[in-house]
């Protein structure tokens, strides 16, 4: 079993070694929100850099290390309030192309959380501590070449890790406990713009 584990890496080293790398920059806008019901759609940025390997004509690996603010927004009856978590994330994607120009993109994507703030009408505060630090999430979708250098893709991105602090209370209103809940849900929309190749 390490044989072949190590053959196979082997193998794909060697063929990244003579694959067409490719560096860009990309930046868009995120749709985020958190898996409560009463919750509402946070729009923020995400920008960065990406480098993509092209293994085949229909294969490519997409590494990409983003600034991406994630979070969402609490209805007006529950006080208007909007969480802004920003995150440095690393999503590493396989890419299949079933046609020219279209690529399906799918792969995990760890984040680290850079600071959490709470904002509403009346007051701002840093809310960093209420929330996990790392993000580890399962990304989807659909990637479109409009030119030779740019194209533009539509991703969603399904949160596993349980973010958010609670304080459990029970029916009487007495402390039942701590626990995390809440995971990132975003979609996205991106351009990328390719640079050069390497």
């Amino acid at each position: 079993m390490k044989k072949l584990l190590s053959l196979t890496l082997a193998l794909l080293l060697f063929q990244v070694s003579f694959a067409q790398v490719r560096f860009g920059l990309k930046a868009g806008l995120n749709g985020a929100n958190l898996n409560f019901e009463t919750t509402r759609t946070n729009l923020a940025p995400h920008a960065g850099g990406l480098l993509e390997v092209a293994l085949s004509d229909r294969f490519l690996i997409r590494p990409e290390l983003l600034y991406s603010v994630k979070g969402f927004r609490s209805p007006v009856k529950y006080g208007k309030t909007r969480e802004n978590l920003r995150y440095f994330t690393l999503p590493v994607l396989l890419g299949f192309s079933p046609v020219e120009k279209v690529v399906v993109l799918a792969g995990p994507e760890l984040g680290l959380l850079t600071k959490a703030t709470r904002k509403t009408p009346e007051y701002r505060f840093d809310g960093t501590e209420d929330y996990s630090r790392f993000d580890l999430g399962l990304v989807f979708g659909l990637g479109y070449k409009i030119k030779e250098n740019l194209g533009i893709d539509l991703r969603y991105n399904y949160g596993f890790t349980k973010l958010i602090t609670i304080d459990y209370r029970d029916p009487n209103g007495n402390p039942a406990g701590m626990g995390k809940d809440g995971s990132n849900r975003v979609v996205q929309v991106g351009l990328y713009y390719l640079l050069a190749k390497k």
